[in-house]
């Protein structure tokens, strides 16, 4: 499966800076520290959330986002995450970075190599 172009200037290695690479929404998936720790690990370290939920916190943070856009793009990208669109380093994309940033896996997207306090959407999550 080939996935979509993620367009522009996109980071090849880590000892680039990630934020000259991406502009990413102001909401991009992350929860404040508690809730179920075992929940926690088996969603490798993401926090599970579900796409209308995800879809109002990215709204109420973007204003100027378009929900239905988001909704679709969302879809589409969880769609290709269940058919097994990668990376380009060759991991799984994460969900909620790609909508904004375009295909790429949690760490390519922001640097950090563990999600400890972030959003993946849950049916992904489920099926990985």
């Amino acid at each position: 499966m080939e996935n979509p172009p993620r367009g522009g200037n996109r980071c090849r290695s880590f000892s680039q800076d990630v934020t000259s690479c991406f502009s990413l929404p102001l909401l991009v998936g992350r929860k404040n520290r508690g809730g179920n720790k075992l929940e926690m690990k088996r969603a490798r370290g993401f926090v599970p959330i579900g796409i209308q939920e995800y879809a109002k916190l990215h709204v109420k943070a973007n204003p100027n986002e378009n929900p239905s856009d988001l909704l679709s793009r969302l879809r589409t990208c969880v769609s290709d995450a269940l058919k097994g669109a990668r990376c380009e380093c060759g991991a799984p994309i994460w969900v909620v970075g790609s909508v904004s940033a375009g295909y790429a896996c949690f760490t390519c997207i922001t640097g950090e190599a563990f999600p400890s306090e972030d959003y993946e959407i849950d049916e992904v999550l489920a099926a990985r």
